[in-house]
């Protein structure tokens, strides 16, 4: 398949199979877009299997949650489907992330928040080698993400509670701040970009409040900790200007 022909195919997957028949066939001449489209589209199509009744489950589809008024045999049946589409799904997951390293660097904005995001929906984490060197190759481009962009890839960190580090997360609040300011993030833009902030332990506001685990963007990628039960990082957060956008 020519690039513009294997990325319809990628689109057209409906089914964890379908994605991994497709990578066994074609691993060899997919670009940096191929990779970054596959991986958005992996949770996708677990979506996509949960959606189907469970009757409607063939060799491709593995439904992984059972439908109203389902049998008892068809409820075990479409429950054993959906862990085995959950195992392939992480282990495509899996493949993709190592294939992605050698793209790193070409990949763009875009495709930072859609890979980040997808993971985050599989609840994938990936190697601590492969966060390192996203967020690497990722800080420089901060100042070219669209403000949807950005949000979605903070969305990602903060719930899977990686923290990209302290130089990284003080870019993307600059950046954020400016969207917001211009009005290109809107109110659920910016909810969700505090909720991750103060998920990762970052307040913008002090420089003294940072994730106590990582030093600098260059530092390894760390878990934020624990939230103790306190509003303040948020509170504090919230005293923005008054011109934010509404």
């Amino acid at each position: 398949l020519d690039p513009p022909a294997l990325t319809a195919a990628i689109r057209r997957c409906r089914s964890v199979m379908e994605l991994q028949a497709l990578l066994d066939r074609q691993a060899p001449v997919m670009n940096a877009r191929h990779v970054a489209i596959m991986t958005y589209q992996l949770p996708r199509a677990l979506a996509a299997a949960a959606a189907a009744p469970p009757d409607a489950a063939d060799a491709t589809s593995f439904p992984f949650h059972d439908a109203p008024g389902s049998s008892s045999s068809g409820s075990s049946s479409s429950s054993l489907a959906g862990r085995a589409a959950r195992v392939g799904a992480l282990d495509l997951a899996e493949r993709l992330a190592r294939l992605s390293m050698r793209f790193m660097a070409e990949f763009s904005p875009q495709d930072f928040s859609n890979i980040t995001w997808a993971y985050a929906r599989l609840a994938y984490r990936p190697s601590p080698s492969w966060l390192q060197a996203c967020a690497a190759v990722s800080a420089p481009l901060l100042p070219q993400f669209e403000g949807r962009q950005l949000t979605s890839m903070l969305w990602a960190l903060g719930t899977l509670r990686v923290v990209p580090g302290v130089s990284w997360l003080r870019s993307a609040a600059a950046v954020s701040l400016e969207f917001a300011q211009s009005g290109a993030l809107n109110p659920q833009g910016l909810a969700l970009t505090l909720w991750a902030m103060a998920r990762l332990a970052y307040v913008p506001a002090s420089s003294s409040s940072t994730p106590s685990s990582s030093a600098s963007s260059s530092a390894p990628l760390t878990t934020a900790p624990e939230p103790n039960g306190s509003s303040t990082p948020l509170l504090q957060m919230l005293t923005a200007p008054s011109d934010w956008a509404s």
